[in-house]
């Protein structure tokens, strides 16, 4: 138990030193717009969807537009988001806090979808994100939990983040679900395919 609760707290240590390195030089870095990428598969580009503007405070504005050019949402983050394009014209924004650290939007751009916020998810694929939460690890729909949600148990290992008991997850299909993980106090290396239609 001992060796547990220094684990936890070296990670814990470590985690806020690489925070505090990487405000230092994100402080000290000249401001500079994300890159958007044009869609192979779209004739309109992510950059018609949203507008992100730098705050006073050294926060950023991120506005949700509508193909009509309508703001459909307004928030605001603690630092410049990175912006991709995923499939079927969905956009993701991501803040990142210092490896592996991270909280992550999801915005569907045909259907106006905007997605809660999600911290550090192990996958994000076919619609769907997988995180983990304690022992549990939860397989979603991106934008509606009633569409698509399933929750599964394990003895995962205590870390932090939490989605650090996973080394690698993909989907086999779409009731398959492939993950390497570390199980226990001991950190066991374990590998499952995950029926999800159970």
């Amino acid at each position: 138990m001992r060796k547990k609760i220094i684990f936890i707290i070296l990670i814990i240590a470590m985690c806020v030193s690489f925070a505090a390195c990487e405000m230092k030089y994100n402080s000290e870095a000249p401001t500079a717009t994300p890159v958007a990428e044009k869609s192979k598969n779209s004739s309109i580009t992510m950059k018609d969807f949203y507008i992100i503007a730098k705050n006073k405070d050294e926060t950023y504005n991120i506005k949700l537009l509508d193909k009509n050019k309508k703001v459909i949402d307004e928030f605001t983050v603690p630092k410049e988001p990175h912006v991709k394009e995923l499939e079927k014209d969905v956009i993701q924004f991501i803040i990142s806090y210092g490896s592996p650290f991270y909280t992550t939007y999801f915005y569907d751009t045909k259907a106006n979808l905007i997605s809660q916020a999600y911290d550090t998810p192990v996958l994000v694929d076919k619609g769907r994100i997988v995180i983990v939460e304690g022992n549990k690890l939860i397989v979603s729909d991106i934008f509606d939990k009633d569409l698509y949600y399933k929750e599964v148990e394990r003895n995962f290992s205590q870390t932090v983040p939490p989605s650090s008991a996973i080394l690698t997850a993909k989907f086999v299909n779409s009731d398959k679900l492939q993950i390497d993980y570390y199980e226990g106090e001991d950190f066991t290396e374990k590998s499952e395919i995950i029926d999800l239609s159970k």
